[in-house]
């Protein structure tokens, strides 16, 4: 049987969360850091570019070891 994982801590690249101001709805976004500074993120709800991010709580994920 496979072992179940949470989707997103399998993702690689940093995962950034956004408010729409138009309609609310809330998301996250996985991009790498050269995406973030050139994309112009949408809401996926409604297509508006007007988005917030939001400040979340992060863990760094390192292949050593402790």
């Amino acid at each position: 049987m496979a072992n179940p994982r949470n989707r997103l801590t399998d993702i690689d690249m940093p995962l950034y969360e956004y408010v729409c101001r138009k309609c609310s709805h809330e998301f996250a976004v996985a991009m790498t850091i050269n995406e973030h500074d050139k994309k112009r993120v949408q809401c996926p709800q409604c297509n508006s570019t007007e988005v917030a991010r939001t400040l979340q709580p992060f863990y760094a994920k390192t292949s050593k070891k402790s």
